[in-house]
């Protein structure tokens, strides 16, 4: 049962980062809209502070991930399935040290299985079906046409309007 501690934190980062990635995604897609939209209503203001908006999007999401993030046995129990360990990883988990022979045949049922577990076997996926990051290329491309976008012209006067002064000599 030495390695379940690895094998939990490896589950742990990557439903953080598949999280953050997925709202991160949904979040720069707005960012970017929103960019663009006062790049061409309003030119004159500045356009930087939309790439550092982008960082909103990751950080919401790691956050609303670490709130929601499973209990450990829930997260044993998936690490149980993904190893096909029939419940003992689980079993072991959960009564903590052996009471009796059966328990004994349990752990060591267990220690077998995560002797041999590596951790790209347990890793959840971090593009799972129906959720695909397209909204990042969006953003970055509604970013960068917002920076595109040609500064507002200067209101010349027309020739003849300027006043001009000539010292006296």
């Amino acid at each position: 049962m030495s390695k379940l501690p690895k094998l939990l934190r490896v589950v742990r980062r990557a439903l953080l980062t598949r999280a953050a990635l997925h709202v991160g995604a949904l979040a720069a897609l707005g960012v970017g809209v929103l960019a663009m939209l006062v790049a061409w209503w309003m030119p004159a203001w500045p356009r930087w502070p939309a790439f550092a908006l982008l960082l909103i999007g990751p950080i919401a999401g790691a956050l609303m991930a670490w709130r929601r993030m499973p209990r450990d046995l829930d997260l044993v129990t998936f690490i149980d399935l993904r190893l096909g360990a029939d419940q003992a990883v689980v079993t072991a988990y959960a009564l903590n040290e052996p009471r009796s022979d059966f328990d004994q045949q349990t752990f060591s049922r267990a220690e077998q299985v995560l002797a041999t577990a590596v951790p790209k076997r347990v890793r959840p996926r971090m593009l799972p079906p129906g959720r695909e990051f397209w909204g990042w290329p969006v953003a970055l491309l509604a970013c960068g046409a917002a920076f595109l976008l040609p500064p507002p012209v200067q209101a010349s006067h027309p020739p003849g309007r300027d006043h001009v002064q000539i010292p006296d000599a």
